[in-house]
């Protein structure tokens, strides 16, 4: 009879405080980023190793890159483009994928010209948003 009492606060005490972050993230992995700011044309590619969660503004990865792209590619995570600097202003859904059109991620026209920043988090497409893990990021128009 102890051992069915002591099982609940066992329990209890192994699941700890949410912090936000899902378990099956390894925060150590380096998310690929690549975008080129004409679509299929290598001589405008840029890529980034960028850090689990962290807001990277574009014109810190490409001087030119800020309001001007439109191909991305993610490897090892997956990414959304805010329409402000620090990852702020309205974004797009969240993409996993190559040579994606940013044209496409959203139905409202225009983002390969109003992207000024970007924020990924790691981990497969259906694993929990790093910045608001109740809130999957989608299009804002």
């Amino acid at each position: 009879m102890k051992l069915l009492l002591l099982l609940p606060a066992a329990l209890a005490a192994s699941v700890g405080k949410y912090d936000g972050v899902p378990t099956e993230v390894n925060e150590s992995i380096l998310i690929d980023f690549s975008w080129c700011r004409t679509y299929n044309s290598s001589g405008t590619c840029g890529v980034a190793q960028l850090n689990h969660a962290q807001c990277y503004n574009l014109y810190d990865l490409d001087l030119w890159a800020n309001d001007n792209i439109q191909q991305v590619s993610v490897e090892n995570g997956r990414c959304v483009l805010f329409e402000r600097y620090d990852c702020k202003g309205d974004n797009t859904q969240t993409f996993v994928g190559q040579n994606l059109f940013v044209e496409t991620l959203c139905p409202r026209p225009g983002w390969n010209r109003i992207a000024s920043s970007v924020k990924c988090c790691g981990g497969e497409p259906g694993a929990y948003w790093c910045a608001k893990p109740s809130v999957r990021p989608r299009c804002k128009d």
